[in-house]
Formats: structure tokens, sequence, C-alpha cells
């Protein structure tokens, strides 16, 4: 189930993700001038790429997450696809740049952890979505020690040991 947001009234949480968007562009804008004085422009790029990317996939949360639960519409399925590619461009992104470090073992679980994650991804916001007859079959089966995989209606009965 994609998590609901429900912001706890007495609590205040502003002072968090401030301090993280004020590190992020202090630490984005002296990359930028380091990658900028070497004359790395693919670093630029991918700078402004993985800054870009981080607040629309904000921007994309915080816009899914106040859309009625149990709603099918398009804007839903939109904003749905566009976190699982803004996640996945912000996970390959980062795999891309990192595996030169790497030899090839090491580097193969990096992508094969970013595969991973975006397939969970996907799962996650574009197949499951909150499925309330998975929901409601996985209650009801609860006492059988059932488990359900709803996104191809799979079922997988463990009996008692």
């Amino acid at each position: 189930m994609a998590y609901e947001f429900r912001p706890n009234p007495r609590e205040s949480t502003e002072l968090l993700p401030s301090m993280s968007y004020l590190l992020l562009a202090s630490n984005s804008v002296g990359t930028i001038i380091r990658a900028y004085s070497t004359g790395r422009n693919w670093l630029l790029a991918f700078i402004f790429l993985i800054y870009s990317s981080f607040f629309l996939l904000e921007y994309c949360f915080s816009a899914y997450h106040r859309l009625p639960r149990n709603e099918k519409s398009g804007r839903k399925n939109f904003l749905a696809v566009a976190i699982w590619c803004l996640v996945t461009v912000i996970m390959f992104g980062f795999t891309y740049q990192f595996t030169p470090f790497f030899s090839f073992a090491a580097a193969a679980p990096l992508y094969a952890i970013a595969v991973a994650g975006s397939a969970i991804i996907f799962y996650v916001y574009i197949i499951y979505d909150g499925d309330e007859e998975c929901s409601n079959r996985c209650s009801e089966n609860a006492s059988d020690r059932n488990v359900i995989f709803c996104g191809e209606q799979l079922e997988i009965i463990f009996e008692k040991i």
C-alpha cells in the first residue's frame, strides 16, 4: 500500500524539511562552482538533473497524497508514473555516477539494487495503489495465515506448522 501521509497536528515538522532544502542547496551550489571551475560540464548536468528531480518528486508526493486514497483518475495515474520515473532517474543517476569507483563485481549489485528499487516503487504506486479489494481479503484471511499478492491476484497459502 502506498504510504498515506497524515501529519500530526500537535507536531511541527517545518524545520527539518527547511534545513534539508538549505543543505541541499548549499551543497549543490558548492558542487556547481567546483564543476564549473574544472570544466566538468557533465557534472553540472547531473547536479541539475538530480536537483530538479528532487524538487519535482517532492511536489508530486505532496500532490499525490492530497488526493483521495481510492480515487481513480488520470491525475492520480500521472502523478504515480511521475513519482516512479523521478525515483528511477535519481536512483540510476547516482548508480551511474558511483559505479566508476568500483569494479564490475561491485557495480553490478548497485545496478541490481536500483532495478529492485524501481520495481518496488512501480508495484507500490502503479500496480497496487491501495487496492481496497486486496485490503479486505487480506484482513479477512489474516487468521488463516494467507499471504495474498494483489498485483496479479496470486495466492500463496502457508499451512500452519
